[in-house]
């Protein structure tokens, strides 16, 4: 047997052995009772064990907690904006392949069957306008769509203000047009000119 390493500790028999010594086991008829450092080892792992378990049940509880509030208020946001941002975005991309038709001669018929109510295109095809009602004006420029501003009316629902800026003899112009949406099937499309027809 090799001789064990003095001072070594033997946290199971909590006692110290020098170098050279013979560990003699216990008589086999006796009752066999833990050292007291053995004993405290034990002790302190039962109790560490207990520790982790309560702070499994913390941990757990608090999470059962944080996820519902981070769930609902992620709810909360998205159904706040999903309206507003929805709405924007399918303006933007009306005029944007609107004017940019108009601006390459191509029909515009995809696009109104696209964007408009089957109501909005009734109303179109009899009105008699000398003027683009989505664009307020008789001419139109491409380059409007790079200063292209649409914004929420205050307090009016799905009313939408759309304005471009351009420059012409008389100096700086800004024209406006209001629009209002519905949603139908989970897609906007534009169902009004207000004020116009």
């Amino acid at each position: 047997m090799a001789a064990l390493t003095p001072q070594k500790r033997q946290c199971e028999l909590g006692s110290y052995y020098p170098a050279g010594s013979v560990v003699k086991p216990p008589p086999r008829k006796a009752a066999f009772s833990l050292p007291a450092s053995a004993e405290i080892c034990r002790q302190r792992r039962k109790e560490l064990k207990i520790s982790l378990i309560k702070n499994k049940r913390k941990m757990k509880r608090l999470v059962l907690t944080i996820i519902p509030a981070l769930i609902c208020g992620t709810i909360v946001l998205v159904a706040s904006s999903f309206k507003s941002d929805t709405a924007e975005q399918t303006l933007k991309e009306f005029y944007t392949q609107y004017i940019t038709a108009f601006s390459e001669l191509s029909d515009l018929a995809n696009i109104k069957e696209k964007f408009l109510t089957e109501e909005l295109r009734k109303r179109l095809d009899i009105a008699e306008l000398d003027y683009d009602p989505f664009l307020n004006a008789q001419d139109f420029n491409k380059e409007w769509l790079k200063n292209l501003e649409i914004k929420s009316v205050a307090k009016t629902k799905n009313v939408y203000q759309i304005c471009y800026h351009y420059t012409d003899f008389m100096g700086e112009q800004t024209t406006c047009i209001k629009l209002s949406l519905v949603k139908i099937k989970g897609k906007y499309l534009i169902n009004n000119i207000i004020n116009e027809i």
